[in-house]
């Protein structure tokens, strides 16, 4: 092979390479802004979605607030009412003629009689509540106003 075909052999086989390799570049140029075209799409997406997920939280603290709020406005009216009702229920349970402080007499007894009438005026948790920590415990406190043997009684509870 005469040194001239292999210098001009040489000289193609570099521009081929450089060609090559240039277009490589470009093909990778082209990969990396196709990448940064999506990432700056998903970039814009997820901030949006940030945006709508503050917007929300903000509108559940504002609700937890106003629920917060309502709930404390049922507490006070639920604290001025139970003494009229307990007033309520001590005249209603004259007026059937029970002693809710009669725990031998019966069945029922008059204990038994009452606490069915303050059940019955329960209702959701307010029962469920009763009915775990009043009805199925032994509450001393409870029995010994009830049973009359000790210093208390339902009259001097309620005033």
């Amino acid at each position: 092979m005469p040194k001239e075909y292999k210098a001009e052999l040489e000289k193609d086989n570099y521009h081929l390479r450089d060609a090559l390799q240039i277009e490589e570049i470009q093909d990778l140029n082209k990969d990396i802004e196709h990448l940064e075209n999506t990432s700056n799409k998903e970039i814009a997406e997820l901030k949006s979605e940030i945006s709508s997920l503050k917007s929300q939280l903000y509108q559940a603290k504002k609700d937890v607030q106003n629920k917060e709020q309502y709930i404390s406005t049922l507490e006070e009216r639920l604290n001025d009412s139970i003494p009229d009702f307990l007033v309520k229920l001590r005249l209603y349970l004259q007026n059937q003629d029970v002693n809710p402080a009669d725990n031998v007499g019966g069945p029922p007894t008059g204990r038994e009689v009452a606490i069915g009438y303050l059940k019955g005026c329960m209702r959701g948790r307010a029962l469920e509540w009763f009915d775990e920590e009043i009805t199925t415990k032994q509450n001393w406190k409870l029995a010994n106003l009830f049973d009359n043997t000790g210093q208390n009684n339902l009259v001097a509870v309620n005033g």
